[in-house]
């Protein structure tokens, strides 16, 4: 794991916050764990904290992103413009999740910058051919992955 410093900017809901680190423009999304969630020690915004990323989320992306896109925070429809506007993410598949009037949700999803969208519950062999258009090449089939 890789250290770095940085301030609370924004509290979001369970125990997950935004971080800026410290001598950079870059904010993280980062959770509580350990000592600090189990003995329920409060964090507010302005304190100064440590937290540990792995180097896979210095050097890669995620591969797809599946959204859903009824979201606590923002819509799943303005999360997906964001990514869209940050150049990491330009390029990733995106497959927006919904569970009421697909029709329309398909739409603004598409026009959002979605790759695809699939109805709540979730059909897995739609799913895995998604998958299979939007990431060629090899892979664990679906069902393996979602056991292990």
């Amino acid at each position: 794991m890789i250290p770095a410093e940085g301030v609370i900017v924004d509290k979001l809901p369970n125990a997950v916050f935004r971080v800026r680190l410290n001598n950079t423009e870059h904010e993280v999304i980062a959770q509580l764990s350990g000592k600090i969630r189990k003995n329920s020690i409060r964090v507010l915004l302005g304190d100064r904290v440590t937290i540990e990323m792995s180097p896979y989320d210095l050097l890669k992306g995620p591969d797809l992103v599946l959204i859903q896109l009824k979201l606590p925070v923002v819509s799943g429809f303005t999360a997906i413009r964001r990514m869209r506007r940050c150049a990491a993410l330009r390029e990733v598949p995106i497959i927006a999740v919904s569970f009421n009037n697909p029709t329309a949700n398909r739409n603004v999803a598409l026009a959002a910058g979605c790759n695809a969208h699939i109805e709540d519950p979730i059909e897995f062999d739609l799913l895995d051919e998604l998958i299979d258009r939007l990431l060629p090449g090899e892979r664990l089939p679906l069902a393996s992955i979602l056991i292990q």
